[in-house]
């Protein structure tokens, strides 16, 4: 949970910080420690400083997950869905507006 920019800890969800915690360690230690990518959670990836339009915010860096089967046709029936919704939306909106 985040309050004004905090980070606050949650009972819903585990301190993943604790988990990685020795893994950066070790990374800050000896930059050739292997670390193990873990799509939208952890990768150990070289930085560009003189990159002009550098970003330094882990989502930048994260590799996303595979979606599977089942999450692909969910994200496909909710696309639809909202794209109904949209069409009926906007041409009621237009048929009361002519009238």
């Amino acid at each position: 949970m985040k309050v004004k920019g905090k980070r606050l800890p949650s009972k819903k969800e585990p301190n993943l910080f604790e988990r990685i915690t020795p893994l950066l360690k070790s990374f800050i230690q000896e930059q050739n420690f292997p670390i193990e990518n873990i799509p939208e959670f952890q990768k150990a990836s070289p930085i560009d400083f003189s990159d002009p339009a550098i970003e330094l915010i882990p989502e930048a860096y994260l590799d996303q997950k595979i979606p599977n089967p089942d999450e692909i046709e969910d994200g496909i029936e909710q696309l639809v869905r909202e794209t109904v919704a949209y069409i009926i939306r906007t041409k009621t909106e237009e048929f009361y507006d002519d009238n």
